[in-house]
């Protein structure tokens, strides 16, 4: 079967005209049909913006992240001309080979949690798959891969987004376990136990890569059986998933993400934190304050246009105008999130280049167990904090220092 020859299926509708203009599902092929031309130049563009995410471009600087503070015009200038391609594997590689950071934290018991992901290694993790797999996808698409294999369309097209969808999971999974060692300590209301992270994290995380997977595949294989009514039921479950799982996604971020920075601000205010560890503490509630709206607006925009495509995907195939916007932005939003976070992890090198080391959480520490030290200034932690407080900023401060780094 040639499925350029079919016309008036789930996947390939043509106008009832003498011209036969055909209108295509962007996701399974572009080929022959109203909108091949501006769809395969969106397709070509996102190729390279994936691209952009995987591979370091070139650096004119001699050190590989630029430690710069921007003081004045022309050096804000200076950098944007000279601006760096983060890359993920780059930044990965960076973080975890040279710097000693590692994608899961040790979880001995249910106090602390089990699943403790690193939440910015494994952001930069996924969301680096997830720009390789897109790439591949779009590469299918525009050199028209297998053409006949619904299955095989359907799937490497599905794929790559629950990659990038895991990625704000294990970041999530990541803020919530650092709420958790907060409990009791600096934090107000309620949050959740290590034990519940585990479970609703794990949860989140595979729920995607079964169910969706399912639904694309049964949906592909009933598109090659040529049986369009049950193909067609399996394309709108999958995006009716998928606006739920991004629904849920963005207000759990939202949540977290603004209970961790209260505590972190409390944490400014109630231990008078000064220097180089308050400049660090502030850079990396700006870096979780970026991320947070990089995930929000993002995850709620894909939420909409999966909700619309799954009610409204007859009308909007057989309109070009139409199909095309909404392809142009779905296929883009995916890669200038990678992007933007990317930037978002890069630029306290920019802006907060003096960042918390191994040698400065040791003192923390000692700061957090003997504040009495005469050789530790009055205004770092106030002498009549109580020990419990003390004790418990002893517990949290290496978890929030990872999380800021």
């Amino acid at each position: 079967m040639n499925p350029n020859d079919q016309i008036n299926t789930v996947w390939r509708v043509c106008d009832n005209n003498p011209e036969g203009v055909c209108h295509c599902d962007w996701r399974l092929t572009i080929n022959n049909c109203a909108e091949e031309k501006v769809m395969r130049i969106i397709y070509i563009i996102n190729v390279a913006l994936s691209s952009l995410t995987v591979i370091f471009g070139k650096c004119y600087y001699d050190y590989d992240i630029p430690y710069i503070i921007v003081r004045d015009e022309y050096q804000a200038n200076s950098i944007i001309q000279h601006a760096i391609v983060f890359s993920g594997f780059y930044m990965l590689g960076k973080r975890i080979i040279f710097q000693g950071h590692s994608l899961f934290g040790r979880g001995d018991s249910a106090r602390k949690g089990i699943f403790r992901p690193k939440p910015v290694e494994c952001l930069l993790l996924m969301i680096t798959i997830f720009s390789v797999l897109r790439l591949v996808s779009s590469l299918v698409l525009v050199l028209d891969i297998a053409p006949t294999n619904m299955i095989f369309r359907s799937f490497i097209f599905e794929i790559p987004w629950q990659w990038g969808y895991g990625g704000f999971v294990l970041y999530l999974i990541g803020i919530a376990q650092t709420l958790a060692e907060s409990h009791k300590a600096i934090a107000t209301g309620w949050l959740p136990s290590p034990i519940l992270v585990d479970i609703i994290g794990f949860t989140q995380l595979l729920f995607p890569f079964v169910v969706n997977n399912t639904c694309s595949i049964i949906a592909g294989a009933m598109l090659n059986a040529g049986n369009d009514k049950v193909a067609e039921i399996f394309i709108r479950l999958l995006y009716i998933f998928w606006f739920l799982e991004d629904s849920v996604l963005t207000l759990a971020v939202v949540w977290a993400g603004s209970r961790l920075i209260s505590v972190l601000n409390r944490h400014l205010y109630q231990f008078r934190v000064t220097g180089d560890r308050y400049t660090s503490i502030k850079g990396g509630i700006m870096k979780i304050k970026l991320i947070i709206v990089i995930a929000a607006i993002g995850l709620s925009g894909f939420a909409a246009f999966l909700l619309l495509y799954g009610i409204l995907r007859p009308m909007i195939m057989t309109s070009t105008v139409g199909s095309a916007v909404l392809g142009g932005i779905w296929t883009w939003l995916g890669a200038f999130m990678c992007i933007s976070c990317e930037a978002a992890v890069a630029i306290r090198y920019v802006f907060f280049p003096k960042w918390p080391t191994p040698k400065l959480v040791f003192q923390i520490l000692q700061q957090i167990r003997t504040p009495e030290d005469p050789a530790i200034p009055a205004t770092t932690i106030p002498l009549n904090t109580p020990r419990i407080i003390l004790k418990a900023m002893e517990e949290i401060a290496p978890a929030l220092l990872l999380l800021l780094h």
